[in-house]
């Protein structure tokens, strides 16, 4: 005689359920082929604002809000590209610290697929180069009698950046000359 416990069932085959699917997997990442050619500090002013000596030592390093700019730069050939990324600190806000630094970054076509370079050059250069800028930022202030400057993230956009056409990748230099000609005092 065989009691069953209160409570328990007894299972059949139709009780148990297939395990779902699982979902497809998503296309693999394509590679956009372009290649970091280099991102280099170009130049960097840095000076403490006037009465640096009247304030007191535990002064916050703060420097307002700063100008940000970017410039583009592609080749006719759309192989090579050339992207510019300058910070400067505006007068207007009495920063502890003046500061003005540019970065240039070359980029070049690595394969015959992937994204266009110019297309990369607008929605991935300045968002890829702008933490090197912040880490310069940084570098250079932690230098000062006020401590270091963290510049916060940026969200840039194609619209922000102004395009240079290039014609050869020997032209880029003197995009490069143009760039670096420009003013270097935010007004």
């Amino acid at each position: 005689m065989s009691r069953k416990k209160p409570g328990r069932k007894h299972s059949s085959p139709k009780d148990f359920e297939a395990p779902p699917k699982p979902a497809p997997a998503p296309p693999p990442a394509t590679d956009p082929q372009i290649a970091i050619g280099q991102i280099f500090l170009v130049s960097a002013t840095f000076s403490h604002s006037a009465d640096v000596l009247d304030m007191p030592a535990d002064t916050p390093a703060r420097v307002g809000d700063v100008l940000v700019q970017s410039q583009l730069g592609l080749s006719t050939d759309m192989q090579h590209g050339i992207a510019q990324l300058r910070v400067a600190t505006k007068r207007e806000n009495k920063p502890v610290y003046h500061l003005d630094l540019h970065m240039i970054g070359i980029f070049h076509k690595s394969g015959p697929q992937g994204i266009p370079l110019g297309q990369f050059l607008e929605t991935s250069a300045v968002s890829m180069m702008y933490p090197f800028l912040r880490e310069a930022v940084a570098n250079l202030t932690q230098r000062g009698r006020f401590g270091p400057v963290w510049l916060n993230p940026i969200n840039a956009r194609p619209s922000d950046t102004p395009w240079k056409r290039v014609e050869t990748p020997e032209s880029m230099r003197q995009v490069f000359e143009g760039m670096r000609d420009e003013p270097s005092t935010p007004e």
